[in-house]
């Protein structure tokens, strides 16, 4: 059965019991349609270069829900998203069932988001956020891409909200799971899981003021089989073990202004990860009665010396986004990209041979200095 047929047998499975129940079903979608090309031939997050690409910027999903009773609701999702081989990929992206326990209490099961940022809830949504990527510098830090589990999850979560005095209103979850994934990269395959994750998130909203804050654990076990070439294939323990990430973000949007920021960072024995810490910042402004919104942010990874990734990276971005309808957005935007330069590395033992440039911050490579990363997209929300 190829991917595609089991992905519309698992959605029809959801679906049809709804069906047969003359359940209405609301069908929401989304799609982006995004082009990135930098002045360097170093890749960038993986498929950026001065080729120009499609895959990173683009995606396009579809949403089945259905209230199957007053306190139960089903939620399907599927998305097709670029890949770093610039293909593309159809995946079933959430497949969850809600049960109301109370007014103000709620139990999820099955495949669901993970709440660690400001834009969890709609991070493939681009039309909802004010740029065309989430800062990477905070997005794309935890490494948990190789197994899914950087958006979604496979487990549980309980959501409850609170009415708090002076007109806050706030929302907590406690969830946990795990998730898992093979993947086959050239000449190697490669046996990805979370064992177990779980982790809790805060937010807290006052009008147009949003506080949110998360913490995640998880514990990561990975072997990589290297094949080819005529040798007997050999496998290696690629685990990162535990890895704690921390989050805190603030959005304030006051009249026309847009003022948002998060931190994160990472805590774990994983000497490539030991002490990672990275932020954003944006500042906006909405014109011609809130229809264009120009946009300036700052984002920087930090690397502590305890680690040994040399994840190390800040940008300049200034973007501008025209919303031609509510839910119909189109923007451009222009980053600069400075790395930080690695540590030197000892020289090697005589005789020895020369040990390769190490890379830094979220490059294939160690790029000779900064460079610009021009952005195009068409955003869509229906």
């Amino acid at each position: 059965m190829t991917k595609l047929s089991t992905l519309l047998t698992t959605v029809a499975f959801f679906l049809a019991p709804l069906a047969a129940r003359a359940v209405d079903v609301d069908l929401n979608g989304f799609f982006t349609v995004g082009y990135a090309r930098s002045n360097t031939s170093t890749i960038y997050l993986q498929t950026i270069d001065n080729s120009g690409d499609f895959a990173r910027l683009s995606n396009g999903g579809l949403q089945a829900s259905a209230s199957i009773s007053d306190r139960a609701m089903v939620k399907v999702q599927t998305v097709a998203t670029g890949f770093p081989d610039k293909s593309f990929h159809l995946d079933l992206d959430l497949a969850q069932a809600r049960y109301l326990v109370s007014s103000n209490h709620a139990v999820l099961l099955g495949r669901l988001r993970l709440p660690l940022y400001l834009v969890s809830d709609y991070r493939m949504v681009g039309a909802l956020y004010p740029w065309t990527v989430p800062p990477s510098e905070v997005y794309d830090v935890l490494p948990l891409e190789s197994v899914g589990s950087n958006q979604t999850f496979n487990g549980g979560n309980w959501v409850s909200q609170w009415e708090l005095p002076a007109g806050w209103a706030a929302e907590t979850e406690l969830f946990g799971g795990g998730s898992s994934r093979s993947l086959d990269p050239p000449s190697q395959h490669i046996e990805a899981k979370v064992k177990r994750l779980f982790g809790a998130e805060a937010s807290a909203t006052r009008g147009r003021l949003e506080l949110r804050a998360s913490y995640l654990n998880s514990l990561d076990s990975s072997t990589t089989t290297t094949l080819g070439g005529g040798a007997v294939p050999s496998s290696s323990d690629t685990s990162l073990g535990v890895l704690n990430l921390a989050t805190a973000g603030v959005r304030w949007e006051p009249k026309s202004w847009l003022l948002q920021g998060e931190f994160a960072r990472i805590f774990s024995d994983n000497p490539r990860f030991r002490a990672v810490q990275s932020h954003y910042e944006t500042l906006g402004y909405r014109w011609f009665s809130r229809k264009l919104l120009t946009q300036l942010t700052f984002s920087q990874l930090l690397d502590s010396s305890k680690s040994s990734s040399s994840l190390g990276q800040k940008s300049y971005l200034f973007g501008l986004a025209y919303s031609l309808d509510t839910n119909f957005v189109v923007k451009a935007e222009v980053q600069r990209v400075v790395p930080t330069p690695p540590p030197t590395a000892p020289a090697p033992p005589p005789g020895a041979p020369p040990r390769p440039p190490q890379a830094t911050g979220l490059f294939s490579s160690q790029p000779s200095n900064g460079f610009t990363v021009y952005y195009l997209s068409i955003n869509a929300a229906f």
